[in-house]
């Protein structure tokens, strides 16, 4: 009776199993869960979808309420700087996006009468009402700087002031003045006209330019 010798050599390898059989050579199983192929599946173990590695989303700074200039939060992806200029802006309110951060979202209005194209008061060139007389000019005195003005929840600028750039700033007031004797009859200009932005003292105000009717005056408060 023959004897047939079987020899058997297992070999473990950290990712796979080989036997070797009569000198012939058999991987078994790899162990893909212990550093194997990569796991290329769009789905976890529970056959969800999986989202970005599972990781938190990195959210951009959200400002409490909206402004000028302001930070609008959402994702962080593309990176976070502060966004300005919101023209015709309406019925601002905090949104989450659809990587989980909170965002400012806002609605785009008509501007209404007596509003620029960009929802702008058009205070400035409303001028005196009624017109002034023969022998006056009127005067234009606006005052700008200082603390900003915040604008509401709906994004509009508290009553007095108006939209200018990115800031809510202070409607100006006219007067009807004397025209000054400096000025001749056909002469409107800040060199001769100075005296009446100098006129007043609550505010350091400033010739900056005349039409031939007006005078306006501006002030840069601290």
């Amino acid at each position: 009776m023959k004897r047939t010798t079987l020899l058997l050599i297992a070999l473990i390898l950290p990712s796979t199993w080989i036997f070797a059989c009569n000198g012939e050579t058999l991987v078994v199983a790899e162990n893909s869960a212990d550093g194997g192929s990569p796991d290329t599946s769009t789905t976890d173990e529970r056959g969800d979808a999986k989202v970005d590695g599972e990781t938190t989303a990195v959210c951009c700074p959200l400002d409490p309420a909206p402004s000028g200039c302001m930070n609008l939060g959402g994702s962080a992806k593309t990176g976070c700087a502060k966004t300005c200029d919101f023209f015709c802006s309406t019925n601002w309110r905090v949104e989450q996006d659809d990587t989980g951060c909170q965002v400012w979202r806002w609605d785009i209005r008509t501007p209404q009468a007596g509003e620029t194209p960009q929802c702008f008061s058009d205070a400035g060139s409303a001028g005196c009402n009624p017109a002034c007389t023969g022998d006056q000019v009127c005067a234009k005195y606006l005052v700008q700087g200082g603390i900003p003005f915040p604008v509401d929840d709906a994004g509009v600028c508290p009553s007095g002031s108006h939209w200018n750039g990115a800031i809510c700033e202070r409607d100006p007031s006219y007067a009807c003045v004397a025209r000054p004797t400096s000025c001749g009859p056909a002469q409107l200009d800040c060199g001769c006209a100075e005296s009446i932005c100098a006129s007043l003292s609550s505010c350091p105000f400033k010739c900056s330019s005349t039409t031939s009717t007006q005078v306006n005056c501006n002030c840069m408060a601290p």
